[in-house]
């Protein structure tokens, strides 16, 4: 998962039954767009 640490908020996060670097990439990509889509800068 990736939190904002301002907001205290959980931005991004993504599930899956391996460890691999997907998970990361996933969790980065949501958290982006979720910035993104509520206009922050």
């Amino acid at each position: 998962m990736v939190l904002d640490v301002f907001s205290r908020r959980i931005v991004g996060w993504a599930m899956a039954d391996h460890m691999r670097t997907e998970l990361v990439t996933d969790a980065l990509v949501m958290a982006i767009h979720q910035r993104r889509a509520s206009g922050a800068r």
